[in-house]
């Protein structure tokens, strides 16, 4: 079951808010960098709205991340 229970796009939204502020604090931070990229790919493969952050399987899953 992929149903929403906290979306994707919002966690996106949320890495890079983290991520601006890692940046204004001068901070390494490399796994939210790591996670930021992997829940763009998602976003990009499914229809806003439908899918939680769990769906990141589907990431891993698809052909593009194969190459």
């Amino acid at each position: 079951d992929l149903a929403p229970g906290f979306l994707a796009e919002h966690m996106l939204k949320d890495l890079r808010i983290a991520l601006k502020e890692g940046r204004a604090a001068e901070a390494k931070t490399p796994l939210t960098e790591l996670s930021e990229r992997l829940y763009a790919g998602l976003c990009e493969l499914v229809e806003p709205g439908t899918t939680g952050n769990h769906a990141l399987t589907l990431w891993y899953q698809s052909p593009r991340t194969r190459a």
